[in-house]
């Protein structure tokens, strides 16, 4: 395959991340660049003659930086597994903005730097310990459901939490007990299908990731003789959530006559399961059995490309391979461009391409960003519209975006139910419509993606 500079991309599974536009990132200049830098609200100038200030961090938090300079710079630390640099903002106006995560040790000291014609050291980051003790911090495998307890250094301290998947979990509060002046909160977690979830509580008002959960949930868990249930509606969609309750996260949207399994109902909600395997709630309002006259199905266009494969970038076959130079990572912890770069090759070729295979023809930036091959373009999908018209074609799309937390990449598959009118067009295309392969999560329509990586849309397929 030929080369051709572009865009990288990584993904991460425990707070670990790089750029999605990693290249642009990466560019260390010779001029001076006028360099300042606000973070925590403090203003930094690198100064020869200045002393290096030191700026406390909590374990497992994040704090933004904002880089001034006359250029784009490279901004890193000394030490990538204690301190996570991740861009936020492109460079743009003079300015980029970058979250850092203590992910590291309780007393470690972490240096920041800028370069332009050499390295400025900005300030230094000392994590200090949690406001709180839990009495889960590895990770942990769920077979029904997981209770966990979150004790805060002050007894006044109000504690919720949450999990980053809601079609995986749902959190309960299981109650408080105080012993010795200390109060201490229970919380339960409940698997509801098979996949992870980071946990993380919120302890005052800061957000702190304790454990990643992994639910397993067996078929036997579903009902044998789940009923079939129609969407009845008058006009508009379904909310369909992650939990029974109307301030729970809509995963997803469901058109008058889709058909769903019911796995149960209760105070008004029912858990549903739609035909592509994913679990959630809607109102029972808005549902009709079946074999009740009262549901009229609309008939959707549909198509899922076969022979897609479906790869995922922790597999054991390649997690290890290293991609990069120096300040690179292996495929389980990056790859995730280079894994949905296989499949789509894969499909492209009507050959077996695997991520190792990708590894080899293609070429890296130092830091694990893939230049993507010459037959790959940007320039011809740039929406919905785009996508399904690319499908139509039997050709797969690879996505990009990023977080505050990170960048991810997946790859389109497929559409379901999308409404038609008289001459095959669509009448309307909405994300939860259209089917993807995720190299490092969950995920089963472009819905959820775009839900947890909701920034910079960038769109890839081959010519």
């Amino acid at each position: 395959m030929k080369k051709k500079h572009s865009l990288a991309g990584r993904v991460t599974v425990t707070a670990t991340a790089a750029a999605l536009l990693l290249s642009t990132f990466i560019t260390p200049v010779s001029a001076a660049s006028g360099i300042s830098c606000t973070v925590n609200g403090q203003t930094i100038i690198p100064s020869p003659s200045a002393a290096v200030k030191t700026i406390d961090m909590e374990q497992t938090t994040v704090l933004d930086a904002f880089l001034k300079s006359n250029e784009k710079l490279n901004f890193y630390d000394s030490d990538n597994k204690q301190l996570n640099v991740v861009p936020k903002e492109l460079y743009e106006n003079g300015q980029s903005a970058y979250s850092l995560y203590a992910v590291g040790s309780v007393s470690s000291s972490i240096d920041v730097y800028a370069e332009d014609s050499s390295p400025k050291k900005l300030f230094t980051v000392k994590i200090i310990d949690r406001p709180f003790q839990s009495d889960t911090t590895m990770s942990v495998a769920v077979n029904g459901s997981y209770t966990f307890k979150i004790t805060p250094n002050n007894p006044n301290t109000y504690v919720t939490a949450y999990t980053t998947d809601g079609s995986v979990f749902d959190t309960n509060s299981a109650g408080k007990s105080t012993s010795n002046s200390k109060t201490s909160y229970y919380f339960k977690l409940i698997g509801k299908q098979a996949g992870s979830a980071g946990v993380y509580v919120t302890v005052g008002k800061t957000n702190y990731r304790v454990f990643t959960a992994t639910a397993s949930v067996k078929k036997a868990d579903v009902p044998s003789s789940s009923q079939t249930a129609i969407v009845k509606l008058t006009g508009g969609y379904l909310n369909f959530r992650s939990s029974p309750n109307t301030n729970s996260t809509v995963i997803g949207q469901l058109k008058n006559g889709e058909s769903v399994t019911v796995l149960g109902i209760s105070g008004g909600w029912t858990h549903v399961q739609t035909a592509d395997g994913v679990k959630g709630y809607c109102c029972s309002d808005y549902l009709a059995a079946a074999n009740d006259g009262s549901a009229s199905a609309v008939s959707g266009s549909s198509k899922t490309l076969s022979g897609l494969p479906c790869y995922k970038q922790k597999d054991s076959r390649w997690a290890n391979t290293y991609l990069g130079g120096s300040n690179g990572g292996t495929i389980g912890a990056i790859g995730c461009a280079v894994t949905c770069l296989a499949m789509s090759e894969s499909y492209r070729t009507q050959k077996t391409v695997t991520p190792n295979m990708i590894k080899n023809q293609c070429q890296f930036t130092d830091g694990g960003g893939l230049y993507w091959p010459s037959n790959y373009s940007q320039d011809t999908v740039k929406n919905l519209a785009d996508i399904y018209k690319c499908l139509k074609a039997n050709k797969p799309v690879i996505v990009g975006g990023y977080s505050s937390k990170s960048s991810h990449w997946i790859i389109v598959k497929g559409y379901k139910n999308v409404p038609l009118d008289a001459h095959g067009n669509p009448t309307s295309l909405d994300a939860s419509m259209f089917l993807i392969n995720d190299p490092g999560y969950d995920s089963y329509t472009l819905a959820d993606y775009i839900s947890q990586f909701p920034y910079g849309r960038v769109y890839w397929t081959y010519s």
